[in-house]
């Protein structure tokens, strides 16, 4: 019996009750599972003696005392128990035979084989059929496999360097990690050739992402289940789509279900949890697509009367009754719940609102370093100033200035535009312009490689540079260290009635 390592002692208790185990193994290598405490309080917990508590890397098994266990096999035996979570709120216990396991894995290397290399990494739980089968694979084929101990970048990178691994096999949220690490580059790339990913979804920009960062490497997306012990797609013709080349598109039916790095969650299990906090009177959790993990949890609670909620306090709980992995990213507090025609919570309505309350927390960190929501080229030629000054008026229109105000900002832009095509180079050169959304300004860029202007010097002379410092609330000018290129900031404040995080939120097309 494959246990997650994420499990909490209780969780550990309940499952283990509903075997027949008369010996407990355990790592000596996981972060937070490697304390010999921790072996022993588990196995304390469903009854098993001291003794029949093993190390997996520490006991010479030919001398251990395993005398309960039946030196013959049989193929029919069974292999392994692995519980999983699925459409239930409990794991569910998955029984696999010697035999079925056997099969599996010659179909999985009988198909597979044409690109697999003969070193692996599998970056897999063990407590995954994923994680146990793919090994297994390579044995079968002749090849050799390492299994991290820790599922990090940096373990994962240096394995590939040292050992010029030429198969990895893990989630994408490894995968994501992999690439932004700074090991990537030097001690991924050179080697690896192929790609398996499985265990949640990846989007399309990511698995894009993925295949540019390895492009000499062959991709794999594989989709499975753990009932099944393969890698299988199982799915009915009404749930699918096939397109002209071959590929299977999943239309199917909306669950529950939320996939965080590999790990199904289920959302009723944290909601019952949830309400058990000290003033929490209603809990909905909910799924959100996030960079690293594919999916990431959101929870909306509702208060009792006069209750306040103290945030550390729920995600200390949680952590310590379901395990680090299902506690969610955010909390939302809500007066009410929304509710549809029969009395019952309005699942979609609350989820489709607590996505744009996340939307409006992104947003609002982004207006700290700025928005960018338009940007164009263009040549030092004059026939490009009136379309584009007519451009940042309407723009500066969207973003609440008054009509009067906008038309001085449009102004400003054709007298810089002016100055800067007919004053900074003495060729053909290029112009960029940004419009970029502050939280409290606008500011639109101009940014090019020629000649400085110096507002100060030209202020008392140019009577373009007097028509821009009267209309701009703020000018700046900033130089790439990295480039020749200089920008010409003009910061324009927002009317006091202007909520620029509201704005974007209803403008994505903007963005």
């Amino acid at each position: 019996m494959c246990l997650n390592s994420n499990y909490t002692v209780d969780d550990v208790a309940q499952l283990v009750t509903f075997t027949d185990s008369k010996y407990a193994f355990y790592g000596t290598t996981h972060d937070t599972k490697g304390e010999i405490s921790e072996a022993k309080s588990l196995a304390q917990s469903f009854g098993l003696p001291e003794d029949k508590l093993f190390s997996l890397f520490e006991t010479d098994f030919d001398s251990a005392p395993l005398k309960e266990i039946d030196d013959t096999r049989n193929v029919r035996d069974d292999a392994y128990i692995i519980y999983t979570s699925g459409t239930t709120a409990f794991p569910k216990a998955v029984l696999t035979s010697q035999y079925f396991m056997i099969n599996i894995v010659l179909r999985m290397a009988e198909e597979c084989k044409s690109v697999l290399g003969d070193k692996a990494c599998v970056a897999l739980h063990l407590f995954h059929a994923f994680g146990l089968g793919v090994p297994c694979m390579y044995l079968a084929l002749g090849g050799t496999v390492y299994i991290p101990e820790k599922v990090k970048a940096q373990d994962i990178a240096d394995i590939v360097q040292r050992e010029s691994i030429t198969d990895l096999w893990s989630v994408g949220a490894v995968y994501q990690s992999i690439i932004d690490s700074k090991e990537f580059t030097d001690k991924c790339a050179p080697f690896i050739r192929m790609c398996a990913i499985a265990g949640s979804y990846t989007s399309p920009v990511q698995f894009t992402r993925f295949e540019a960062a390895l492009n000499h490497s062959t991709f794999l997306n594989m989709l499975g289940m753990t009932e099944t012990a393969s890698v299988f797609i199982m799915i009915r013709p009404e749930d699918s789509v096939m397109d002209d080349e071959g590929n299977v598109r999943i239309m199917g039916r909306i669950k529950d279900i939320i996939i965080k790095g590999g790990e199904n969650i289920t959302p009723t299990e944290i909601e019952a949890e949830a309400v058990n906090i000290h003033g929490v009177k209603e809990c909905r959790v909910f799924g959100f697509k996030d960079r690293l993990y594919g999916e990431n949890l959101g929870a909306c609670v509702t208060l009792e009367a006069g209750a306040n909620f103290d945030e550390n306090a729920a995600r200390k709980y949680l952590r310590e009754k379901l395990g680090s992995f299902k506690v969610p990213a955010y909390f939302f507090i809500y007066d009410t719940f929304p509710l549809n025609a029969t009395g019952k919570v309005d699942q979609r309505t609350l989820h489709t609102d607590m996505l744009k309350r996340l939307r409006k927390m992104e947003l609002d960190n982004e207006l700290e370093k700025g928005v960018c929501v338009l940007e164009v080229g263009i040549k030092n030629t004059s026939y490009a100033i009136t379309p584009l000054a007519a451009m940042i008026e309407d723009y500066a229109l969207e973003f609440g200035f008054r009509p009067k105000k906008a038309s001085r900002i449009r102004l400003d832009c054709e007298e810089m535009l002016t100055e800067r095509i007919l004053n900074a180079f003495d060729d053909v050169g290029d112009i960029y312009l940004h419009c970029i959304c502050f939280r409290n300004f606008m500011r639109i860029t101009f940014e090019d490689s020629g000649q400085l202007y110096d507002f100060d010097k030209q202020r008392k002379k140019s009577e373009s540079t007097k028509i821009i410092s009267f209309v701009a609330d703020d000018i700046s000018i900033t130089r790439k260290r990295d480039s020749n290129m200089t920008s010409y900031n003009l910061d324009f404040i927002y009317s006091s009635d202007f909520d620029a995080t509201e704005f974007l939120a209803s403008h994505e097309r903007l963005i």
